[in-house]
């Protein structure tokens, strides 16, 4: 199974995954500050998988929040680290060819994080430090 994670918006998160030689699409409404690897745990469950059939994983970057974005490449590091997989950092959902774009991709390479914006921690606008 290869899976794309879109951690891209707060109030869900859309697992793009590709099983039987078809792409499917499942998402869950984030509530009571579950953490992304709750709803990837539930989707392995829903679609009868196990972390050990997972043959790459791609994340949505440079869009949504800092953390969310953060939080989606360190999950993927952590599995393609455990697991040998390989896995790929992606600025659009293009489904079309990225079953080739990952398998094309080195076992041992890790993503990093690409932020729609400067992230802002704590302070307002009004409130930035001026450097």
């Amino acid at each position: 199974m290869l899976v794309v994670i879109d951690n891209s918006n707060r109030q869900e998160v859309v697992f793009h995954y590709y099983l039987n030689n078809q792409w499917k699409e499942k998402s869950f409404m984030v509530t009571d500050n579950q953490p992304l690897l709750f709803y990837f745990d539930k989707l392995l469950k829903i679609t009868k998988q196990t972390k050990e059939n997972l043959i790459g994983l791609a994340v949505l970057i440079g869009q949504g929040s800092f953390t969310s974005t953060r939080i989606a490449t360190t999950l993927a590091n952590v599995f393609g680290y455990v697991l040998h997989i390989p896995i790929l950092g992606v600025p659009e959902i293009k489904l079309t060819d990225l079953k080739e774009k990952v398998a094309k991709t080195k076992i041992g390479q890790y993503i990093s994080a690409t932020y729609s914006g400067e992230p802002n921690i704590n302070l307002t606008k009004s409130k930035k430090l001026k450097v």
